[in-house]
């Protein structure tokens, strides 16, 4: 009891801790929230002092040409038009404003009122979050055994009868009992014997005392078990009474298997996706072999329907790997905040991140390789995908995914991605001379916002470029 409440608190603590973090990283997202919209706010108040001048110009015999003109900000989608009209261009649609009158009440205030409002919300909401994080950071974590709505049903659901929530209460803190295994036990644990021959459980109780249960088969794992019981490990049992029927659980470290971390003679290199793993086989020098992607579909699916997919498509990477007797090589992403920020990014992006299991992919890769032999080695993904578009997407007419992986793979033999002669005159001096990843970082801070398609269209063996602006123009002219 002592040990599960020790580390049940431990757990407690560190969950707690990665629910702070959180808290700060929601906060501080918010508060970058408000500064974009207080720009806004500020631009649009000027704009409606501009449409006050404009106003009272247009009634004098000779205004000054730029008292008429409307005040715009940067990255602003209102416009004057030559014509006298005004507009709101917006993504999939424009609105047209026949006067001056139109846009002002029509528009311009409503839409200072809305973002006065937006704002008062989102700092409302960032007070409850400081409150709740200074809480937080000010109170140890605690912890209740049969769960704490049982325990607070004592002063709501059974407060006329104290003797039946007691009754409740030892039921749901004593339906489990768990005894944990020993390495010096005749069949790993003193409480419990499993005798595989017979499916049989005898459970020592005392000297004189022995219960034997029948008939004990995991459907899943018997195998495991009966080898493990064969070395003389330890095997942790654990009986949950569940009413009309009970639980037996054992617990175990499976034996190791012997998994292929062997490169000399290639690796295989994957990067995963919300909708697919694209995967690209290397030989030992870095040269593509093979490539493909494993797809499927998590719209939808309930989290057991995702789990069964993510272990098709994990077993049928493995077997890749395991077909070409080589080890696999994965990007290793920290992507416990990535969805703190998604409360005001694009729908689409949104919507994709959530549906991205990271850890659930993970977790069935590296279960199904353990099982298989197959050796998983992680890497840092960084700019791979920028290595990939622009090296070698154009050069081997593959999708990004898939260049991406095969830089995955080729960082892992330890080989290095120069710049192509293409782009090598764009990054400065200072960058050629440090890490090569250096050039990298440079490239991806300035050519980052050119879309993925577009490199498709750069002829890199006849063309040379001097500068991030030719670039550029080179895309907006082959456009």
């Amino acid at each position: 009891m002592i040990i599960d409440a020790h580390a049940a608190l431990s757990s407690r603590i560190e969950l707690q801790q990665i629910e702070i973090a959180k808290l700060k990283e929601r906060i501080e997202v918010k508060q970058k929230k408000i500064s974009e919209l207080q720009r806004e706010l500020d631009g649009k108040r000027a704009m409606l002092q501009s449409c006050v001048k404009i106003s009272k110009a247009s009634k004098q015999d000779k205004p000054r040409k730029k008292d008429l003109k409307l005040k715009t900000y940067k990255g602003c989608r209102e416009r004057q038009l030559p014509s006298g009209l005004y507009a709101v261009c917006c993504k999939k649609h424009s609105r047209i404003y026949y006067n001056l009158y139109n846009f002002e009440h029509g528009y311009l205030r409503p839409e200072i009122k809305r973002l006065k409002n937006t704002i008062s919300q989102i700092r409302h909401s960032i007070n409850i979050m400081k409150a709740r994080l200074k809480r937080m950071e000010s109170r140890l974590p605690g912890i209740t055994f049969g769960t704490k709505r049982l325990f607070r049903a004592q002063f709501t659901k059974y407060w006329y009868d104290c003797g039946r929530w007691k009754a409740e209460w030892r039921s749901a803190r004593l339906k489990s009992f768990k005894v944990v295994g020993r390495l010096d036990a005749a069949c790993g644990n003193f409480v419990f014997k499993y005798r595989p021959d017979a499916k049989t459980l005898d459970i020592v109780l005392s000297k004189d005392r022995t219960i034997t249960v029948k008939d004990v088969y995991f459907p899943y794992g018997q195998g495991l078990l009966e080898a493990v019981l064969n070395t003389r490990a330890p095997v942790t049992w654990e009986i949950t009474d569940h009413g009309e029927y009970y639980i037996f659980k054992a617990m175990f470290t499976p034996p190791e298997v012997k998994r292929n971390y062997f490169t000399g003679d290639g690796v295989i290199g994957y990067d995963k996706n919300y909708d697919h793993i694209a995967w690209a086989e290397t030989d030992g020098e870095g040269n593509l072999l093979r490539r493909g992607k494993i797809p499927f579909n998590l719209e939808g699916k309930t989290t057991g329907q995702v789990n069964k997919i993510l272990e098709a498509a994990a077993i049928g990477l493995v077997k890749i790997a395991r077909e070409a007797h080589k080890p696999l090589v994965g990007e290793e992403l920290d992507t416990s905040n990535s969805k703190t920020k998604l409360k005001y990014g694009s729908k689409e992006r949104n919507r994709k991140i959530s549906r991205f299991a990271y850890q659930k992919m993970d977790r069935s890769i590296e279960s199904r390789a353990t099982k298989e032999g197959v050796g998983l080695i992680l890497k840092d993904p960084a700019y791979t995908s920028m290595i990939g578009k622009m090296k070698y997407m154009r050069a081997f007419g593959v999708p990004i995914h898939i260049a991406a992986a095969y830089v995955i793979g080729r960082r892992r033999l330890g080989l290095k991605e120069k710049v192509p002669a293409a782009y090598r005159k764009i990054v400065t001096d200072k960058n050629l001379k440090r890490h090569h990843w250096s050039y990298w970082r440079f490239l991806h801070r300035h050519l980052n916002g050119i879309q993925t398609k577009d490199f498709y269209q750069l002829a890199l063996n006849k063309q040379v470029f001097l500068s991030v602006k030719g670039v550029k123009a080179t895309l907006s002219s082959e456009a």
